[in-house]
């Protein structure tokens, strides 16, 4: 009689955690849904103002906005990304960006993931997800792109030399473009110096 009651109450115990485990879930999943609703309906066009002494810049400018995301190592999270390259003239954020584009990044690299200046791997995607192939900075059309920073070379010409070098010998090897990046992570429409 004893063990029929304790089978009983561990039966019930069990519908009881499956049904409110389910609940749970369930709710995590319309958050999660609603979450991603609010990224993909955030307007791609945001327009960026500037703090730093200097507004204009002889490189092409390249701006991620991470949703107020903090960017990971292991997984690659959505965000929206701009860039504005005026071939011939300085770039400035009051111009019109050249790409506007959702895409997924991540942190690329071991043990330069440790790095105060961080590496980039970033995929171009369309509205729906798919991977989305663009020209960037005057580079052949991908959806894969790299963002190096060689934060271990004090120069900043090492890997850009051995790059150009090995691209002017053999088709195969990839480009390379110098560029400023500005990450906002704090859901902001401002950049700020990185101090």
């Amino acid at each position: 009689m004893k063990k029929d009651i304790f089978r009983s109450f561990m039966a019930l115990s069990f519908v009881f955690i499956a049904i409110f485990s389910s609940a749970y879930l369930n709710n995590i999943k319309e958050k999660s849904r609603e979450e991603a609703k609010k990224i993909q309906n955030k307007n791609l066009n945001e327009t960026y103002e500037s703090n730093l002494e200097s507004s204009d810049f002889n490189l092409p400018i390249v701006i991620i906005d991470t949703n107020g995301k903090l960017v990971p190592r292991e997984e690659k999270i959505p965000v929206n990304i701009q860039v504005y390259d005026n071939k011939d003239k300085s770039n400035k954020l009051s111009h019109d960006p050249n790409i506007v584009s959702k895409a997924s990044i991540k942190i690329r690299g071991n043990s330069t993931s440790k790095y105060p200046k961080k590496q980039y791997s970033i995929e171009l995607l369309t509205n729906k997800g798919k991977e989305n192939e663009k020209k960037m900075l005057g580079m052949a059309k991908s959806s894969d792109w790299v963002l190096n920073g060689p934060f271990a070379d004090k120069s900043l010409m090492r890997n850009y030399i051995a790059l150009k070098t090995s691209r002017n010998i053999m088709e195969y090897a990839p480009d390379v473009r110098f560029c400023e990046v500005f990450l906002i992570d704090d859901n902001s429409t401002e950049i700020k110096e990185n101090l």
